[in-house]
């Protein structure tokens, strides 16, 4: 098979890309940069999906497109690269014929407020209704999908992946510590919550099936990988790696969301709700990134046939491999 992969220079897409080709197929990458893959026997398409460019006679040829391009700029470059480009692609996909696509969308799109505390979410959950409650993402993620979905409709053939927090060499998931108190000091919200992990490995093998599927067509697939830590365990598996983990308060779940919830309503009765507040203190938010739940990853595994191979402890120690080999600290991922 011939694979179209856009954002193909990126953290996940470079792992898509080396997936693909040990599993036979022909890749053809587009990337931002002519540096964006370095992958050998890979052909590059250097262009931006927003504009017409030698990428849309590089799609023709090709079988199916693995479409991960995606903006994290402020709201109108969002709209344009996530929203606009999708939007392109999808038109150059039609006039050329082209139907497979194996869109990668995200957990953001959740209504984490819909469901309840250590609930199961899984892809008959709710998405989210109100995402200007959210953050820029949420929202143009969401249009994206719909794009995609209405494409699936109409003349595609449509897989929707939607992983959880994908980490690995250069993106080291941060355990949830994302709120400095004081000093070198941390608040550790839901200790006990369990992380929506995946290994980037993992999740590009289940991208990859999803291309070659022929029962993944209209399927909507979350990829998280078995096991999965708490926050806490996770912390404690980061330390036995060598990783240099800050001091850390746990607060309950349920204090920090009555916390959030009372100074929400501050907000709103006092200020119109107009007031900058840390994204920890705004229910949504909050909710988004620390409430608690189980996840699920049967669909895929039935409808794939994959199986997350490499585990949190392998993964940790590639990552403190390439922490040393390149003598830097990893970049945190904190997408939800």
């Amino acid at each position: 098979m011939k694979l179209f992969v856009t954002g193909a220079g990126g953290f996940v897409g470079r792992a898509v890309v080396d997936e693909a080709r040990s599993r036979g197929h022909d890749v053809v990458a587009m990337v931002r940069s002519a540096k964006g893959v370095e992958t050998a026997n890979v052909a590059t398409v250097v262009g931006d999906l927003r504009q017409d460019g030698p990428w849309v006679a590089a799609l023709a040829a090709c079988d199916a497109v693995i479409h991960l391009a995606a903006s994290t700029g402020d709201f109108f470059d969002q709209m344009a690269s996530t929203v606009l480009g999708t939007e392109r692609l999808l038109a150059a996909m039609s006039d050329n014929g082209v139907k497979r696509l194996v869109h990668i969308s995200t957990f953001s799109l959740y209504d984490y407020r819909a469901i309840p505390a250590k609930g199961w979410l899984d892809e008959t959950s709710p998405l989210e209704l109100r995402p200007e409650d959210r953050d820029d993402y949420t929202q143009t993620k969401l249009l994206q999908e719909q794009l995609v979905r209405n494409f699936g409709a109409s003349v595609g053939e449509v897989v929707i992946i939607r992983p959880g927090a994908i980490y690995g060499p250069g993106k080291l998931w941060d355990a949830g510590l994302t709120v400095r108190l004081f000093g070198s000091t941390w608040a550790a919200i839901a200790p006990n919550g369990r992380q929506k992990l995946t290994y980037v490995g993992n999740c590009a093998r289940a991208i990859v099936l999803a291309a070659e599927s022929d029962g993944a067509i209209g399927q909507i697939m979350n990829i998280v990988d078995d096991d999965l830590p708490t926050q806490r365990e996770y912390a404690a598996a980061m330390v036995r790696h060598g990783f240099d983990v800050p001091r850390a308060l746990p607060i309950p779940y349920r204090l920090a969301a009555a916390g959030a919830v009372a100074i929400d309503r501050i907000n709103r009765r006092y200020f119109n709700g107009k007031a900058r507040l840390p994204a920890f203190i705004v229910p949504a938010k909050l909710d988004a990134r620390f409430k608690p739940f189980q996840y699920s990853n049967d669909r895929a595994k039935r409808v794939l046939g994959w199986q997350p191979s490499t585990t949190l402890d392998e993964a940790l120690d590639t990552i403190a491999s390439a922490e040393r080999g390149t003598g830097a600290k990893q970049g945190r991922n904190t997408t939800t």
